[in-house]
């Protein structure tokens, strides 16, 4: 049981799993991998590395600063991961309201024909 925990943790990778639910999966699985993430540096490293690509660099270059932890990086994530949604459900909502407020060309030429 052991391995195969080590063998899920080696192959571990964000996917469609939220920042919080990957640093929760991940941590939990980092207990059967001691040798694999001996320094704080280690386990930033693993963690960095199966985060989604587009992730992955915002996240590298948090992790350079000599004062960043696990701790630190997971919350850093979460803060990006929320700023990201935050950003694209306003791009949403000025879409639905560009959509509302321009009439399809249909529309267009039968309000012209009633104006004649």
């Amino acid at each position: 049981m052991r391995q195969a925990r080590v063998d899920q943790f080696l192959a571990l990778k964000q996917g469609n799993m939220s920042v919080r639910q990957y640093s929760l999966h991940f941590d939990s699985l980092a207990r059967y991998t001691p040798s694999i993430v001996a320094t704080i540096r280690d386990k930033i490293h693993r963690l960095i590395a199966g985060l989604s690509p587009e992730l992955i660099q915002a996240y590298a270059t948090a992790a350079l600063q000599d004062s960043m932890d696990i701790s630190r990086i997971q919350a850093f994530a979460q803060n990006i991961e929320r700023g990201r949604h935050r950003h694209q459900g306003t791009e949403r909502a000025e879409q639905g309201q560009r959509k509302r407020m321009s009439f399809p060309k249909s529309q267009e030429q039968s309000q012209g024909s009633y104006r004649t």
